[in-house]
């Protein structure tokens, strides 16, 4: 499966709901290890003007948890009609989902009634972000590099302001 992230042109991450701070996370991370990631905020307008970019090569991720069924199939369907990897990160709706997703990480945040954690959807985020870097052949660090030299020019910038 990271290889297929790893491949991607280009990776849109949807999520509604509380689980946003996740995508938000992962989109962060993403980006900071050199990958073209978005998370579009707004259901409205922004998540179709993304949705509609969508093509072979690119990888929709999505971050699912207690309802959204019908949503999160349309989503794989119109994915996988594109040719668009999908991979689904959720609790049991990703059992349940008609349309199946290319992968599927379970990420049990506790039963219903209970306290909803994200510790292990979180857990899931940072280790396919190691194992991406582990497998990019040295991309994050060109990027992680890049970012600390454009901090470099913007702190001696503000330096030597008066």
């Amino acid at each position: 499966m990271t290889a297929a992230l790893v491949a991607a042109r280009r990776l849109v991450v949807f999520s509604r709901g509380h689980s946003s701070a996740l995508a938000e996370f992962m989109v962060r991370r993403l980006v900071r290890s050199g990958y073209e990631a978005v998370a579009p905020t707004n259901v409205d307008w922004e998540a179709p003007e993304q949705l509609a970019r969508l093509q072979a090569g690119d990888v929709l991720l999505v971050f699912a948890f207690r309802g959204l069924r019908a949503e999160v199939e349309r989503l794989l369907a119109f994915a996988h009609q594109r040719g668009v990897r999908t991979v689904l990160i959720g609790d049991f709706i990703g059992t349940s989902v008609r349309e199946k997703p290319g992968h599927l990480l379970l990420a049990p945040r506790g039963e219903e009634g209970e306290y909803q954690s994200f510790l292990v959807p979180m857990a899931i985020c940072s280790i396919l972000i190691l194992e991406l870097t582990r497998r990019d052949e040295g991309r994050s660090i060109r990027a992680l590099e890049r970012i600390g030299e454009v901090k470099e020019m913007l702190a001696a910038a503000r330096r030597n302001l008066p």
